[in-house]
């Protein structure tokens, strides 16, 4: 008869591998997979939210837009393709300001990631600040998760 550790054991191998063999890995982003859409929030709370949404496109012109939450005004950049690359999972973009108005006028995007044809993660560098880059218009999904949430309460209260 097997001792009880040994199966305890076994059971534990066999937990960990099935937890291995259901974790979902995607290859590094390359050519590809970087096109869609991408987008990312910059500062955490209290300081006003700034998203990032990039559009890269496979065969057209890309861009970056800047908009800080409670502000009418957006700074929208524009790919600079001969300044740009993608290799081996790692990014580097530069963005060239097309708005008029403040801004940077010149902004980099450095960077590594993975990615699919529908979903992604980049973690990058956009001035001083690090951001995670999310594959899809995530931010749309947060706000009607939002708004589920607030009708739910409302309908609470009017009990």
């Amino acid at each position: 008869m097997m001792p009880r550790y040994m199966i305890s054991l076994a059971t534990m191998i066999a937990c960990a591998a099935a937890t291995v063999a259901n974790e979902t890995i995607f290859p590094p982003v390359n050519d590809q997979t970087i096109v869609g859409v991408w987008e990312a929030l910059l500062e955490p709370p209290p300081a006003p939210l700034t998203l990032f949404r990039m559009e890269i496109s496979a065969t057209g012109d890309s861009y970056l837009s800047q908009t800080t939450a409670g502000n009418p005004d957006f700074v929208l950049f524009k790919v600079v393709p001969g300044d740009s690359k993608i290799s081996n999972g790692t990014i580097a973009f530069h963005f060239h300001q097309v708005s008029s108005g403040p801004g940077a006028h010149d902004l980099w995007i450095r960077g590594s990631g993975t990615a699919t044809a529908t979903q992604g993660f980049i973690k990058c560098g956009i001035g001083n600040g690090d951001v995670w880059f999310v594959k899809g218009n995530w931010t749309r999904d947060l706000a009607a998760a939002s708004q589920k949430g607030e009708k739910e309460i409302q309908r609470q209260h009017s009990k």
